[in-house]
């Protein structure tokens, strides 16, 4: 569940791009499905960390790590490679 004051940041790892930022839930919420909402698999990280793997054909294109306060999510960072983005692209998403 996300806390009322979530925020997020993704990185393109290698690129020459400012981090996307997104405060509030509905703005991250939006955001987190656009690029995962079609076709990812997210993968709890090891030991229960606050860390979720997103796949796409088995392959993996984002690492997420999450902050928790309260038993709710307060930040989201998120780090892509491009080339594992780009062959999971399928339809309009974009990173």
């Amino acid at each position: 569940m996300l806390d009322p004051a979530v925020w997020g940041a993704g990185t393109i790892l290698g690129a020459d791009l400012p981090r996307q930022i997104n405060h509030g839930v509905d703005d991250v919420a939006v955001n987190l499905l656009r690029y995962l909402g079609h076709g990812a698999t997210l993968v709890s990280g090891p030991a229960g960390q606050p860390v979720l793997l997103a796949f796409a054909e088995r392959r993996l294109f984002a690492v997420l790590v999450l902050t928790i306060r309260d038993g709710r999510i307060l930040k989201i960072e998120a780090s892509v490679d491009p080339s594992a983005a780009e062959r999971r692209r399928s339809g309009p998403v974009e990173f």
